[in-house]
């Protein structure tokens, strides 16, 4: 007996969008580390439950001023990323090393900003619970922050060297697709951080 076979010899070797492998297993990246954040949050409450006073006395975080000037630097770096994915998708290499060198410029900027946000604060990790869901919080976002921005220059060093394969171009997709992740998770946890001990 003969099994039926599929003639996939026109297909591309790879696929530079939802259909890699590559992308699910961001997908799959971006729902574990999703998951921690969850975590986190839900330790910050639960701490928070238990707590007389929150934060504790001295426990000062540097003020609003800094931290929302970088959540909108945060958030703007969104369009370079999303017209970086853009030129990828048209193949346009020049416009793929622009996008991406601004989107890496704007991600420096924010972890300035972040690294003088930390040197502000009153308390060190080990104060109080407090002190240890902080910066639990901020430094598994500052690292996410740094691991995209690492990648996304690795690709962008590449792409102006003339790589410009769909494998390149398939890593900056997935990148893009982590930084959107980033961004977003950042929103609620700068609302957690920053507006809820002054709402209470």
């Amino acid at each position: 007996m003969t099994r039926p076979a599929l003639d996939v010899s026109r297909l591309p070797p790879i696929a530079v969008d939802s259909r890699g492998t590559l992308w699910w297993g961001m997908v799959g990246l971006m729902a574990i580390e999703g998951t921690m954040v969850a975590l986190l949050v839900a330790t910050y409450f639960y701490l928070r439950l238990q707590a007389v006073q929150w934060p504790p006395p001295g426990a000062l975080d540097g003020g609003l001023l800094l931290p929302t000037l970088a959540l909108l630097v945060l958030l703007v770096s969104v369009v370079p990323m999303y017209l970086a994915d853009h030129a990828v998708k048209e193949r346009d290499r020049w416009g793929v090393v622009l996008y991406t060198t601004i989107n890496v410029t704007m991600a420096l900027v924010f972890m300035g900003m972040r690294a003088v946000e930390m040197r502000r604060l009153t308390f060190r990790w080990d104060s109080h619970a407090y002190g240890s869901i902080y910066w639990s919080i901020l430094g598994l976002h500052t690292s996410h922050v740094i691991a995209s921005t690492v990648e996304s220059i690795v690709l962008v060093a590449l792409i102006a060297r003339g790589f410009f394969h769909d494998e390149q171009r398939l890593g900056l997709r997935t990148d893009g697709l982590y930084w959107y992740f980033v961004v977003g998770a950042w929103v609620p946890l700068y609302a957690i951080l920053f507006l809820f001990p002054r709402w209470q």
